[in-house]
């Protein structure tokens, strides 16, 4: 069996925060919370489904961060008493530059 490549670019970090989101350009935020972030994006899962390609505004609670993304990808998240979303999201720049 082959190794496993890894292909991203930032180290991730497992930390769980929380955020809201909304549309670029948009007031209308939700409520998420990440799962693992890196400098260059992170892993959001929300109540509300995104567009792939979609842009966004994320903006971490209790920290002074605000940044603009893209999602990636979105998935449905099903479990027996509710449905989420995850969405993978990359950052226009790597934060903290």
């Amino acid at each position: 069996m082959a190794a496993f490549k890894e292909r991203r670019n930032f180290e991730r970090y497992g930390d769980q925060m929380d955020l809201v989101y909304a549309p670029l350009g948009s007031s209308d935020f939700s409520n998420a919370k990440t799962y693992n972030c890196s400098m260059g994006g992170m892993y959001i899962k929300s109540r509300y489904p995104l567009t792939k390609g979609s842009k966004i505004c994320v903006k971490v609670l209790n920290y002074c961060s605000v940044f603009e993304a893209k999602v990636l990808r979105s998935e449905e998240i099903e479990n027996s008493t509710s449905t989420f979303y995850g969405h993978g999201i990359e950052f226009f720049e790597p934060a903290g530059n």
